[in-house]
């Protein structure tokens, strides 16, 4: 589906209570030095297991999930991701 294009899957986060998708997302945006997007930038609903990103522009994802592979690859031990 087209709709799906526009997701991250983001897993290997523990849950906790009161946490927010877009406080993670922040966090996750900050650790790989992409700091341009912001929570604005998520059509998401604050949902937890396992974390779905929509992201508003394709473009936005392509940006946030090639800062994240770099990052990645860089440290291991990170979280893990899909991409839809």
């Amino acid at each position: 589906m087209y709709t799906r294009r526009d997701n991250v899957i983001v897993t290997g986060f523990p849950e906790t209570p009161n946490e927010s998708v877009f406080e993670i997302f922040k966090n996750i945006s900050s650790a790989i030095n992409n700091s341009p997007l912001t929570s604005n930038d998520l059509s998401t609903k604050d949902s937890i297991k396992p974390i779905v990103l929509k992201f508003v522009r394709r473009q936005d994802k392509v940006t946030w999930l090639s800062d994240f592979k770099k990052t990645a690859s860089q440290n291991k031990d990170g979280p893990g991701w899909h991409s839809n």
